[in-house]
């Protein structure tokens, strides 16, 4: 946790924003170079709102 601490804190994106919007700032903060084969995060935002963001490039 202390090295991911520090990455999750610079996330910005809110539930509003595009899946879009979240994958690339997600990647850009991880550095995943483009060709990464799948990605699936799930969030839990401070008002209880869950929402999960799935990509597969297999």
């Amino acid at each position: 946790m202390k090295e991911l601490t520090p990455i999750l804190e610079k996330l910005t994106f809110t539930k509003d924003s595009s899946e879009e919007e979240v994958i690339q700032e997600v990647t850009k903060a991880f550095n995943l170079k483009d060709d990464y084969q799948e990605f699936d995060l799930e969030v839990v935002f401070e008002d209880g709102t869950k929402k999960e963001y799935k990509v597969n490039n297999k």
